[in-house]
């Protein structure tokens, strides 16, 4: 196996105050505090009016010998987290401008990480600042890959990690079309203490990924931190260490069923082989905690990826090195993938067609990445229900066989069913999950999956049908097997106005409100219901009130017979004003398939149902549900909505 090294460019930034430790020299990091950078973040009467979220806020580096000032874009959420990025003009002898990330604490405090100069600064929820600069020696930076492990696990791993299986079907996708590659983040309590707050630390990481794949111009893929998990043990970055990492995380995997598992480590200088280690073509990496941006470099290990392209390689699954500019698995100097369709700013190419091409890599990667494991973290407006659960033990007595049985509920769409390893797993080896229908379980009607996880998925289950799943193994005692069943349906977020606000929500113009009441009218049910502008001024004289709200739907299960619905409730002054209900299907890049429309009458006081159905065409990939309110008399709009439920049909 070749060794390449990988070398990352530095800056030193002065401190205002040195805190460093024998034990962080010895960890390799340097650990300073004082003030460093100032995020201005727009206050709460400078909401975008569009979308309700914050304008971008701008980081502001205070330090003497770099007062740059950087805009920040938002990316994404996670749990109580916001990631933003931006970029930090590079010197004129460096061909790529550095990315930023900054992750938001709703609790306050914010992680901010730097891929290029190799650092983080944390900033607690009271505003104490701490900068730690990694220091590895750069000349000896190294990562390494595994193709083929020999152990009795690795080889079990590689039924899950390079298995050539046909997974469109199981792949997760979002609204917008991505596939959704899931990745839980394992910490020891070392590592975790060092990065101070590891699951800012974790998103951040993420995001340089999916800012790495934004830069590259790899569109249609989409990394997504699901959780994370902090053991007690510490594992030198070594080879034989990668096949333990399932073993080591397994609570994690059990509870977010994770595509991807990367494990962050102190590590032990006299035993560490390379700063992190992967398997090509697989889904396990682990990574020095002292390099923050090895895991966009491991990841692309994962997607299939090598080092540099030289006269002894073949093929196209390379980083490039253009003698300026070094992508990210040949160097990972520059936040780019290869990409020969690209050039940095000196004008030279970021890839080659035939030697350098990770893009071509991602895209060829990306429905087997996103199916290793099924999502059971919602996306977007899904609801995730655990229907089912038991553990199974496979020995003699029930002739190597065991399962459950299940009803399947009301506005499914799709049901999950996995064979997971309890915490008390012991044992290496493979077994069998089988779906059948009820009253056919002697055979694999709906099919199934042998792996070391296995997993199996319905789509457009039928209401009140029952199915029975099982697991087996050939003649092999197996112990602390979990069988889980989850039904995943398709629900608009805050449905009822129960977050007491627009939660979830777009207002796309005029003025919605939450209320608990008005003119004496009560919600339909609950404390809070939606009502449109209490004035022409407050709504920018807009001609109606309307919010928005999209749901994801997976094409692939769409049949001639699938359909959405939406019920509400609606209530008036009954003054004229009225409201409208309209389903929109689309397809993926946001053109309209079919749409159907319902009008309320605006009985005075009174709540009245409706509903409106779409028939969904077969290339739909998102319903957009478009509120209206139409003000006809006076300056309030009395168009009142209650109980919100959308749900599709197959």
């Amino acid at each position: 196996m070749k060794k390449r090294k990988f070398t990352y460019s530095a800056y030193w930034l002065a401190a205002m105050l040195f805190t460093s430790t024998p034990a962080a020299a010895e960890a390799g990091y340097q650990k300073q505090t004082g003030s460093f950078v100032k995020l201005e973040f727009p206050t709460a009467h400078e909401l975008n009016a569009r979308s309700l979220q914050p304008a971008a806020p701008t980081a502001q580096l205070i330090m003497p010998d770099d007062n740059q000032q950087i805009t920040l874009h938002p990316t994404r959420r996670y749990q109580d987290f916001s990631a933003f990025s931006g970029k930090i003009k590079a010197p004129q002898n460096q061909a790529e401008d550095e990315d930023v990330i900054v992750v938001k604490s709703d609790r306050g405090g914010f992680l901010m990480l730097f891929t290029h100069r190799q650092q983080i600064i944390y900033q607690s929820a009271t505003g104490e600042q701490t900068l730690l600069t990694f220091d590895q020696d750069t000349n000896t930076i190294q990562d390494e890959t595994v193709m083929l492990a020999e152990s009795k696990t690795a080889i079990a791993m590689r039924s899950l990690n390079l298995q050539d299986r046909s997974s469109r079907a199981a792949a997760d996708i979002d609204a917008e079309g991505n596939y959704v590659i899931d990745i839980l983040a394992g910490f020891s309590i070392a590592s975790a203490q060092i990065v101070i707050d590891p699951e800012a630390y974790a998103f951040a990481q993420v995001e340089s990924i999916n800012q790495a794949l934004r830069n590259s111009q790899i569109d249609g893929i989409k990394i997504r931190l699901v959780g994370i998990q902090i053991i007690d043990q510490d594992y030198p970055i070594h080879n034989s260490n990668l096949s333990l990492m399932t073993t080591a995380f397994a609570r994690g995997i059990e509870q977010y069923s994770p595509d991807l598992v990367a494990g962050f480590f102190v590590g032990d200088k006299a035993i560490n082989n390379a700063t992190a280690w992967s398997y090509v073509n697989g889904s396990i990496s682990i990574n020095n905690i002292a390099s923050p941006t090895a895991l966009r470099h491991e990841i692309g290990h994962n997607a299939g990826g090598h080092h540099c392209s030289d006269a002894t390689t073949s093929g196209y699954a390379y980083g490039w090195d253009n003698g300026k500019s070094q992508t990210i698995m040949c160097g990972n100097t520059s936040g780019y993938y290869s990409n020969p369709n690209l050039k940095d700013k000196f004008g030279l190419p970021l890839g080659n067609v035939a030697n350098a091409d990770m893009a071509r890599v991602w895209h060829e990667a990306k429905a087997r990445m996103s199916s290793y494991r099924p999502a059971v973290v919602p996306l977007n407006n899904e609801k995730v229900t655990l229907l089912a659960e038991q553990r199974i033990d496979l020995n003699a007595a029930n002739n190597y066989r065991a399962g459950l049985q299940v009803k399947i509920p009301e506005n499914v769409g799709k049901v999950v069913i996995a064979a997971l390893h309890g915490e008390d797993f012991l044992e290496d080896g493979k077994y069998t999950l089988d779906v059948a229908e009820v009253d056919d379980i002697t055979t694999e009607h709906y099919g199934s999956d042998t792996q070391y996880y296995p997993s199996y998925t319905i789509a457009q289950p039928k209401t009140d049908s029952q199915f029975y799943a099982s697991v087996r193994s050939k003649g092999v005692n197996l112990e602390g097997i979990l069988l889980r069943v989850w039904a995943f349906t398709q629900e608009l977020e805050n449905s009822g106005a129960e977050s007491g606000d627009l939660s979830g929500w777009i207002q796309e113009q005029g003025q919605f409100r939450v209320i608990a009441s008005q003119d004496g009218i009560l919600p339909a049910t609950g404390k809070y219901y939606f009502t449109a502008r209490n004035s022409s001024k407050e709504a920018n004289y807009a001609e109606t009130d309307r919010i928005t709200q999209t749901i994801a739907v997976n094409p692939l299960t769409i049949t001639p017979n699938t359909s959405a619905r939406l019920t509400f409730m609606s209530n008036g002054w009954g003054d004229g004003d009225y409201g409208t209900a309209t389903l929109t299907a689309k397809n993926k890049a946001g053109a309209i398939l079919n749409q159907s429309r319902v009008t309320t009458t605006g009985y005075p006081q009174k709540w009245s149902s409706y509903s409106v159905d779409l028939s969904l065409p077969e290339e739909t990939s998102q319903v957009e549900v478009r509120i209206d309110a139409y003000p006809i008399a006076g300056a309030m709009n009395d168009v009142h909505f209650d109980d919100f439920h959308f749900s599709v049909t197959y």
